[in-house]
């Protein structure tokens, strides 16, 4: 009997970790073998269980989601990433796809998609909703910016900075949640304010408040 792929799940919320237990346990291709929901010894969980694939919500309680799948593939290189997630994909699925994943779906899509998903990615594919496939495609492999929204063209770590600004995190407090310096915080800070043509901190603070808003809007939907 062929050996079924190993899943691993990593999701800070738990009824979602169970949901996706169950629904994986009834597909005859694959298998759970383990589900975290939190940084603190995770990548012992990965190293003993050695999993084919994890399905990762990037919007974590601590840390940076993107710089999570970055650290994965460094330390374990052939396996695939498929970002689970309430994060607007018009946003975060190009960031993703750059880091190294191998797809993103939004939690709003209906799950008999994520058996495909999960196939697709394990052929070597890449996989998103039919909705982005054809513009996300056109500008990963044309690394143009145009068509893009003030938001989208915010670099994978302006964007998390930007994120933490919009939970009032301070800019050494987001220095010690992202482990850099202040000075480099402040030169993230400047970089998307000139992006998003905001003029002064001020502004910048209630823009990125405004953002937080609207991504927490879309998790309780």
């Amino acid at each position: 009997m062929k050996a079924r792929n190993r899943v691993f799940i990593f999701d800070h919320q738990p009824i979602v970790r169970k949901g996706l237990e169950v629904l994986i346990k009834e597909m005859k291709t694959f298998d759970v073998c383990g589900a975290s929901g939190n940084t603190a010894g995770f990548f012992e969980q990965i190293k003993g269980v050695k999993p084919d694939i994890i399905i990762l919500d990037i919007a974590l309680n601590e840390g940076s989601g993107i710089e999570l799948i970055k650290d994965i593939l460094f330390r374990h290189p052939g396996i695939k990433i498929f970002v689970f997630s309430q994060l607007d994909e018009t946003i975060y699925a190009d960031h993703v796809l750059r880091a190294g994943a191998s797809g993103y779906m939004m939690k709003t899509e209906q799950t008999v998609k994520i058996e495909d998903a999960l196939k697709s990615i394990l052929r070597g594919e890449i996989f998103v909703s039919e909705e982005i496939r054809l513009p996300l495609l056109k500008r990963l492999l044309a690394g143009s910016k145009q068509s893009k929204s003030s938001i989208e063209l915010l670099s994978s770590r302006e964007l998390e900075v930007f994120q933490l600004l919009g939970r009032g995190l301070s800019t050494k407090k987001i220095a010690d949640e992202l482990h850099l310096g202040i000075k480099t915080i402040e030169t993230y800070r400047y970089n998307i304010k000139k992006k998003l043509g905001i003029r002064d901190n001020t502004a910048l603070i209630h823009q990125a408040a405004k953002w937080s808003m609207y991504e927490n809007n879309n998790k309780k939907e």
